[in-house]
């Protein structure tokens, strides 16, 4: 038996079959060149029945951006990246083209599931999960009575720097701006003045080949990061944060000078933040997505 699970990002949708014990299969890759809410709802019905095709699948979960209404299944606030995309029923879409039951959820708040479930952080009360991609994004998730209750986090919209570069969301200076892939090679391609390269594994070979202005982009990231930590550990009294994403993949470029800045800025008065690698890289939210789908399937019983 298998759930669906499927994670919409802003470059790529990405499902895959994955049963309970965390194995996934048949992964399938589909670049969201759509951009708008039709695009995404018809590819997710797509990669369904080419999953059930090949696997017994029992429900459907979808990760996907934005605040949403998780029980009606419905995006009710996201920033302007999507034509026809708030207001979207996308569960109800979802059921009446698969006819099998839906969840979808934040791709963040799924991100920090799957590493709760197959990431190896059980020791904490109180986690956040910090990703770093096209966009950013989060979540935080608090234990009590053993089990952990997930909220959705806007960090990419915290402001870092007031009256600084404007944001999709409408507000200047929200982390997003500065923290993710897209930040970066944006913000090298103006400085250059040149449209040299299109992604964020295009900026890290520029930093790998020791480039001084991605180097300099690269640190003036590291201290954008670590003042996001700080916020996140002051808001919400986290003794960890997980940081994942695409951008993850890169942390030999930063990791260390990282940690170091957070020694140097953060409050005395707190304990040490501790700053973990997401396990499970890009399929922690295929994980987390996999995970409440059969929450919702036991329920169902």
């Amino acid at each position: 038996m298998y759930v669906a699970a499927i994670d919409v990002g802003g470059t790529k949708i990405v499902g895959a079959a994955v049963d309970r014990k965390g194995e996934i299969k048949t992964p399938i890759r589909v670049e969201n060149t759509g951009l708008s809410g039709e695009f995404i709802v018809e590819t997710c019905v797509d990669i369904f029945h080419r999953l059930s095709r090949q696997h017994e699948i029992k429900a459907l979960a979808v990760g996907t951006g934005g605040r949403l209404d998780t029980e009606a299944g419905i995006v009710r606030r996201a920033v302007d990246l999507y034509t026809g995309y708030v207001g979207l029923n996308i569960k109800e879409i979802l059921e009446t083209n698969c006819h099998l039951p839906v969840v979808i959820d934040n791709d963040c708040c799924m991100a920090l599931r799957g590493e709760l479930w197959k990431g190896g952080l059980k020791d904490y009360q109180r986690v956040a999960g910090l990703i770093l991609g096209t966009g950013v994004g989060g979540g935080v998730a608090v234990r009590k009575n053993g089990q952990y209750q997930i909220q959705q986090a806007e960090f990419g919209h915290f402001i870092l720097h007031p009256s600084g570069r404007k944001c999709l969301c409408g507000q200047r200076g929200c982390a997003e701006q500065y923290l993710s892939g897209t930040s970066l090679w944006n913000r090298y391609n103006q400085l250059t003045g040149r449209a040299k390269i299109r992604s964020g594994y295009e900026f890290f070979n520029q930093v790998k080949a020791k480039d001084k202005t991605a180097q300099e982009i690269l640190h003036e990231f590291v201290k954008d990061l670590a003042i996001c930590l700080i916020s996140i550990q002051n808001l919400y009294d986290v003794e960890a944060v997980v940081i994942g994403g695409g951008l993850a993949d890169t942390r030999q470029f930063w990791w260390r000078e990282t940690e170091c800045q957070l020694v140097q800025k953060s409050s005395h008065v707190l304990p040490k933040l501790e700053i973990l690698p997401a396990r499970n890289g890009n399929q922690a939210a295929l994980l987390g997505a996999a995970r409440l789908g059969f929450e919702k399937l036991e329920a169902m019983l």
